[in-house]
């Protein structure tokens, strides 16, 4: 091969990789791949006694409530979320653990009216026992996307 060859094989493959990455980018179902708005979290409220509301920046507000209490681990609970103050066209929650890798647990809650959305989920059971996750909102309003963080502590099982 000559070298303008050379070069022609070698830029069309820099090309394919990089127009991999961007899709595997794009499609990726990872946790906040990319947000608009992004609030800090706040450990104040105890997702296994109450539920809990955060207000958004510009206005509104984002209710997270989870049943039963406390909530089970390696079992179904249901989720409920309230949001007021914004045009929402779509929300997910996503579950990851704070100290370990348990995979991905992200599913988007159905409308049951305006601003009321649920869904209904299990968070795998981690042998160590009691395990912290971090619980996102991801809510899609006004062509934005804005993370809303929790916490949540989920008792061991034993």
């Amino acid at each position: 091969m000559t070298s303008f060859q050379n070069l022609v094989v070698t830029a069309l493959t820099v090309a394919a990789l990089a127009a991999v990455v961007a899709i595997g980018y794009e499609t990726s179902p990872l946790p906040l791949k990319y947000t608009d708005v992004d609030i800090s979290v706040a450990n104040s409220c105890d997702l296994n006694s109450q539920g809990c509301v955060r207000l958004l920046p510009g206005g509104g507000q984002v209710g997270l409530s989870l049943m039963p209490k406390p909530v089970p681990g390696g079992a179904p609970f249901q989720i409920e979320v309230v949001i007021s103050g914004i045009e929402v066209q779509k929300v997910e929650i996503d579950f990851a653990a704070a100290e370990m890798d348990m995979g991905l647990n992200r599913q988007v809650l159905a409308m049951v009216r305006s601003g009321l959305y649920r869904g209904t989920t299990t968070l795998p059971l981690c042998i160590s026992g009691a395990m912290n996750w971090r619980v996102t909102l991801l809510v899609e309003a006004s062509g934005e996307r804005i993370a809303v963080p929790f916490h949540l502590g989920v008792p061991a099982t034993h």
